[in-house]
């Protein structure tokens, strides 16, 4: 698979399905900025928000999802991540001041924080429906910048793909390789942004992404992010 730097990219065509690629693309590549990037591929589930959902939690999602459930056919599916919107609502405060400490110590030893999202939470909402909608009321919202490709659900929603920022429609588009290992969507996301040989980190509780090696930082996921991960974190980017 052939690789294609977001500096080859040109900025014809960035205006696609109402989103400005553009905005996320200089957020990578920034013309004002020469700090070296960190990466951090996000996971949800177990770092920012418990496995088993409170109740008053569980209860909000499942209305939200019976409402979706009403809606028909490609409604119904580009409707999906509302479900997620409602989900973020409770995340753990806890891990979320500890993922907001994690990202200020990374820029406070002068590196520039690239904030991609590799969770399951990717699959049924655009980069601006993450940013905007999903995850509005968090300040690391403003550091996301991408998302890893989609996982074999089916027909994913407006994915980003390794042209970079153009999306491809959601009829007829088929990935190559097999990204329902998530450590092969997080290689290929940085191969085709040409990012490969920058620092970078999967934070995640799934333990399968031992894969790869010290690029990975294992969440325990009945605690979620710690004040003790973020040590942990900073460790492992080689960051006092």
């Amino acid at each position: 698979m052939s690789s294609l730097p977001i500096s080859s990219i040109e900025n014809d065509g960035l205006q696609k399905d109402g989103y400005s690629l553009l905005s996320f693309r200089d957020r990578i590549f920034p013309e004002e900025d020469s700090r070296e990037t960190v990466s951090l591929f996000l996971d949800v589930d177990g770092v920012l928000l418990e496995l088993k959902h409170p109740k008053e939690a569980e209860i909000a999602i499942r209305n939200v999802y019976s409402e979706v459930s009403q809606l028909k056919d490609e409604e119904q599916y580009r409707s999906l991540y509302k479900v997620h919107v409602e989900g973020a609502k409770y995340f753990n405060s806890a891990a979320v001041a500890n993922l907001h400490e994690l990202i200020n110590r990374i820029e406070g030893a002068g590196y520039r924080v690239l904030v991609i999202i590799s969770s399951s939470w990717r699959n049924f909402a655009t980069l601006q429906q993450l940013q905007d909608e999903v995850f509005a009321g968090y300040d690391f919202a403003k550091y996301i910048c991408g998302k890893t490709p989609p996982d074999s659900q089916g027909r994913e929603c407006s994915p980003e793909c390794r042209k970079g920022f153009e999306f491809e429609a959601l009829e007829g588009f088929e990935f190559e390789g097999n990204y329902c290992e998530r450590v092969a969507a997080i290689l290929s996301w940085l191969e085709h942004h040409g990012l490969q040989n920058s620092k970078y980190l999967a934070i995640d509780d799934w333990g399968a992404l031992a894969a790869l090696g010290n690029r990975f930082y294992h969440v325990n996921g009945d605690k979620l992010l710690t004040e003790d991960d973020v040590k942990g974190c900073l460790a492992a980017l080689k960051i006092d």
